[in-house]
């Protein structure tokens, strides 16, 4: 029987080249995301390389009732669902002196709503099947508050605790839960980004090894390593130390 891979945020960088590999691979996939043209492509694209069967389906995550009749189809068209990656996301900066309300709504609604929309979407058949697993592109961003991106910090934080604990309540029922939380990956989010990305990687690098901690099934997978040994030390850092480091650096973003 082949195997079932659902992915949001589908139509590029991370979604994209997992959707890639994962066709490699011989699933059949469930490809979400906004753009319609760019699913159309990649579709096409997949078709092309390989007999795996797609659906696309259009869907914004943060929208409930969309993204469950979006998986329901999916499910429905093959009787089942091996993986789910919930990938969507957007970060924006987010400097509290603009008290930027609309961009911490909007981000929370994506991140970590469509995050959770989309597993609990899945985890009754998986819980039913007493198979399946679960996968949610968090970042190293989520350890502590960085400098003018509290709200993607705060998103990204919310997600780890959240499907930290769908992990230990899912386990019983033969369901794996893994969190990865990524570096800098040059992708068109990173693009924008106008200031230093220590140890940026190219997306093919990065697919890569998403796809190796997925398949060993790792509960929580963070790289690259030297970043994310610096980033995990700050969490013990005293304050102090933190604040004189980081308060008041700038992270500007290049306009769109």
């Amino acid at each position: 029987m082949k195997k079932v891979a659902i992915i949001t945020g589908a139509s590029s960088g991370i979604g994209e080249g997992l959707a890639y590999r994962y066709a490699e691979k011989g699933y059949y996939l469930g490809l979400i995301a906004r753009r319609t043209d760019r699913l159309i492509e990649i579709k096409n694209k997949i078709n092309g390389m390989s007999e795996v069967e797609v659906e696309t389906l259009i869907c914004d995550v943060s929208d409930k009732q969309a993204i469950y009749d979006a998986i329901k189809i999916i499910i429905n068209r093959w009787g089942r669902i091996d993986l789910l990656v919930a990938n969507a996301g957007i970060s924006e900066a987010s400097p509290a002196y603009e008290a930027p309300v609309n961009c911490f709504e909007t981000t929370f609604n994506i991140n970590v709503m469509g995050a959770g929309y989309s597993a609990y979407a899945v985890i009754p058949h998986m819980v039913k099947q007493k198979s399946g697993q679960i996968v949610v592109i968090s970042s190293l961003a989520g350890y502590r508050g960085l400098p003018e991106a509290g709200v993607y910090c705060a998103s990204k934080a919310a997600v780890n605790a959240l499907f930290e604990s769908m992990r230990l309540d899912l386990k019983k029922h033969g369901v794996t839960v893994s969190i990865i939380r990524p570096g800098y990956i040059k992708t068109a989010l990173t693009d924008r980004n106008n200031y230093y990305m220590p140890f940026l990687q190219p997306l093919a690098t990065a697919i890569a090894k998403i796809v190796n901690a997925i398949e060993q099934k790792k509960a929580v997978y963070s790289f690259p390593w030297p970043l994310a040994f610096v980033v995990k030390s700050f969490y013990f850092w005293p304050r102090f130390l933190y604040d004189w480091c980081f308060a008041g650096r700038r992270n500007d973003k290049r306009v769109d």
